[in-house]
């Protein structure tokens, strides 16, 4: 998406190829088809790795918001969620989850995400209504693929909880598990803080910091 192309360029000048795939937007079609079209543009990366000159075995997934809670679905589910071939194998080494939910079926999160005063909410368009489609809320939070293999993980976080519910299970889940996982609040940034100063720079400076010594480790297994 254009709105993250200054983020992006900040992140390439680091030395990173970025790639800002857009998806599918729930105007156009309900879950899963946004998760589809992220694999599918990280699968095609990955076999245009030498057209690029990029490392197909050192992928990260980021995203910010909605952006935030797709990548982390797909970086824990490895793409095994779509029931799919397994040339939509997902295998992401790092994740940075930018103020994305990871469990839509908190208290919190249905406060805002399944607000019955409204007829209807950001979530409710995508997933469908908690109450009647209480399963698909369910399938669409990444906190439920937790596993021994996921990926090293960075929060990035505003002043808001609602944005990220979920975020503390999931962390308490990838330490008992070993899995390297570090969080930075904002305290009193906005939501979509990562893309204005000074939050923008600050959260550049976190993501590559994180993901260099996270493959830094990696490398030296």
């Amino acid at each position: 998406p254009a709105i993250l192309q200054t983020l992006a360029a900040k992140l390439a000048a680091k030395g990173f190829v970025v790639a800002t795939p857009a998806y599918t937007l729930s105007d156009e079609a309900q879950y899963p088809a946004s998760i589809h079209d992220i694999a599918l543009a990280t699968q095609w990366l990955k076999s245009n790795a030498s057209r690029f000159h990029l490392n197909a075995e050192k992928l990260t997934l980021a995203g910010s918001s909605a952006g935030g809670q797709i990548a982390a679905l797909l970086a824990y589910s490895h793409g095994t969620l779509l029931n799919q071939s397994a040339s939509l194998t997902v295998n992401a080494r790092v994740l940075i989850n930018i103020d994305g939910l990871s469990d839509f079926t908190t208290p919190l999160a249905l406060r805002y995400e399944n607000d019955k005063n409204k007829a209807v909410t950001s979530a409710s368009k995508w997933l469908g209504r908690y109450e009647e489609v209480p399963a698909i809320w369910q399938h669409a939070s990444p906190i439920n693929y937790i596993s021994n293999t996921s990926p090293a993980t960075l929060f990035i976080n505003g002043g808001f909880a609602r944005f990220y519910a979920g975020k503390k299970a999931v962390q308490e889940q990838l330490t008992e598990r070993g899995i390297t996982n570090k969080e930075h609040v904002f305290k009193e940034a906005p939501h979509c803080f990562w893309l204005f100063h000074p939050w923008q720079n600050n959260t550049v400076e976190l993501i590559s910091e994180f993901i260099n010594k996270q493959l830094a480790v990696d490398s030296s297994r």
